[in-house]
């Protein structure tokens, strides 16, 4: 096939286990434990029990995000004369792609929320006593931006890091919405300033980060304007990346160094490195498993990717903890460490067919939650 075809084939091929990875992200059990009836699990294991989970959940899965931003950014200019029609053109479909699963989904984290105010239900959860309501129009409107202050506000140990929406992982597509509002900037950046304008951001992005919410849309802004390069520069992909053969390489030793170098004063800069890294790799190695002929790309897997993504945190507390118990509420490390990779596919496959049943019984409102995806 030819590369342009190859490498829409090789978007759809990673766009699932790019998703599952960022579960993995989300379910950092030796950082974050598993709290059951006041009681937190995983957090006292041996050293290689914790630098596993730093490696699966905190360094091999960080290129995820960027790496969506990135497709994102090559998609949006991708094969496109820019201008304001088109502009335009492209955010009324972005409104339907993007905002209206926005919306619904956050409803939706609301609603599965709301649920720790049920009499019968209030004592399975922790702190469930601590979190107040904000019954309030600012509280809901700050529900779709910064859920610290929305309609449930929680005590300030279990706040988030970084200010999220209802429905945490759909900071993605709050960040995303504004770079495409932004996206005319975006483009005269690249257009005059070409890949000094890239360079620039890169640096900022190695050495001046600000750690806070400013830091992660800049962040963002770095590998959607990336990819935007790409596609505003009709660039072959597939090509350009192959020039960079032994990336994987390269981007293995990276995260090796990473694990190395864990809780140490060099270590923050060092994943930064790696992210460019692993999407060149990503992309050589899935372009060259397609290309073979070893893989072929499964449509339901890649077509659901976005609803497993803005379901899972809703239900993975609660699976994981439900599955604990059924696995004996276990403490040795090797059976944590099974338990720690089994939770994750285990919702995965839930997602799936939860996606899978309301498309079958409501195809409209399965297509309103996953923008027509």
């Amino acid at each position: 096939m030819d590369n342009e075809k190859l490498l829409s084939q090789t978007i759809s091929l990673l766009r699932f286990p790019l998703t599952l990875g960022i579960f993995f992200i989300h379910f950092y059990l030796a950082k974050i434990g598993l709290t059951i009836h006041g009681v937190t699990y995983g957090l006292n294991n041996p050293e290689w029990f914790l630098y596993i989970n730093v490696y699966f959940s905190g360094i091999l899965t960080a290129v995820c995000v960027p790496f969506f931003f990135w497709i994102s950014g090559l998609l949006f200019f991708y094969k496109t004369d820019f201008s304001l029609p088109i502009y335009f053109k492209k955010l009324r479909r972005r409104f339907r792609s993007l905002f209206i699963p926005y919306i619904l989904w956050n409803i939706i984290a609301v609603l599965w929320t709301a649920k720790i105010f049920i009499p019968i239900l209030s004592s399975l959860f922790t702190n469930a006593s601590e979190i107040k309501l904000n019954l309030t129009f600012s509280g809901l409107l700050y529900t779709f931006i910064d859920n610290s202050k929305g309609l449930f506000i929680l005590p300030d140990s279990l706040q988030p890091a970084t200010v999220l929406p209802a429905d945490g992982p759909l900071w993605y597509v709050r960040d995303l919405m504004i770079l495409v509002l932004c996206s005319p900037i975006i483009y005269w950046f690249i257009k005059k300033l070409k890949s000094f304008y890239l360079l620039f951001l890169y640096i900022v992005f190695l050495f001046f980060l600000p750690d806070n919410y400013f830091g992660l849309l800049l962040s963002s802004l770095l590998f959607f304007s990336w990819g935007a390069y790409y596609g505003i520069n009709n660039i072959d992909v597939i090509a350009h990346f192959r020039r960079f053969k032994y990336a994987p390489v390269v981007f293995l030793f990276i995260t090796v160094l990473d694990l190395a170098t864990y809780r140490t004063p060099i270590n923050p800069i060092i994943p930064k490195i790696g992210e460019p890294f692993g999407i060149i790799s990503f992309i050589i190695i899935a372009s060259w498993l397609l290309e073979s002929g070893k893989v072929k790309v499964n449509k339901t897997l890649a077509n659901s990717s976005f609803f497993i993504f803005a379901l899972h945190t809703l239900i993975l507390g609660d699976i994981a903890k439900v599955l604990f118990i059924a696995f004996g509420m276990p403490e040795n490390p090797y059976a944590l460490l099974i338990f720690y990779f089994t939770v994750p596919l285990i919702v995965a496959t839930i997602c799936l067919g939860i996606y899978l049943i309301i498309g079958y019984v409501t195809p409209l409102l399965c297509s309103l939650l996953t923008g027509g995806r």
